[in-house]
Parts: C-alpha cells; structure tokens; sequence
C-alpha cells in the first residue's frame, strides 16, 4: 500500500511540486531563524559555510543540475562545480575516493551544532 503512495510521488510534476514546497519550508525556516538571533543573542558555533553535495555518478550529477536549475529559477542560490573547485572549498576531499565527478554547492547554507543550539534555545525560553 505504502508502495503505491511513493510510485505516485515519482512523477515530474509531483517532483517539482514538492521541490518548490521544500524551497518554500525553507526559506521560511531560514526567515525564522534570522529573527530568533536578531532577538536574542544564542551561541551555537553557527558558520556560514555553505553546502556541497557531491555527485560520483555523471548521470545523478546531469539530473542533479537539472534540478538545481528549477530550483534557482525560484530563488534558491546554488550552482554546479567541477571536482577541482570541490577540492578548493573542502581541501580534505583529497583523502577520498577519486572518483567524484563533481558537486553541487549551496554557498549561503549554514551551519551550526544542534544540540548547543537546543540547550541555549532552553536556557533562553527558562529566562522569559
């Protein structure tokens, strides 16, 4: 049964449809964070580093940009880059498998650790 569901979500335009909700959620997400910080001061080791997602496979990483085209058409920053600017970004790539093809890079994704985030979000909520 639960087969059936999944088989129906596997069309292009349930793809794109649910892609655009995701972008939707979070840039929403992201909106709610900036103001939670704004308004109080939390600590969580936050970095601004961006996101990759690599691709060792040339097939997923064409799929891949595909989507990624959609997605910037409706406000979402990212863009494809070769093995060597993956490398650039994260240096420690080299130790690994050579056969990544490339990746996709999200660079204004953060960061930040969870579980600090969660106990001073506590502490803060204790305090009002």
């Amino acid at each position: 049964m639960f087969g059936i569901f999944f088989l129906r979500n596997c069309t292009k335009d349930r793809f794109r449809r649910n892609t655009l909700a995701c972008l939707a959620l979070a840039a929403r997400s992201r909106d709610e964070m900036d103001g939670l910080l704004s308004a109080h001061s939390i600590e969580f080791e936050q970095k601004d580093a961006g996101k990759l997602v690599l691709y060792r496979c040339e097939r997923e990483l064409a799929h891949a940009v595909s989507a990624m085209t959609m997605k910037m058409r409706h406000g979402s920053e990212q863009r494809d880059i070769s093995k060597q600017d993956a490398l650039t970004i994260e240096p420690a790539l080299a130790q690994g498998d050579d056969d990544l093809v490339g990746a996709i890079y999200s660079p204004g994704d953060q960061t930040g650790n969870c579980n600090l985030f969660a106990s001073q979000l506590v502490k803060h909520a204790q305090r009002d």
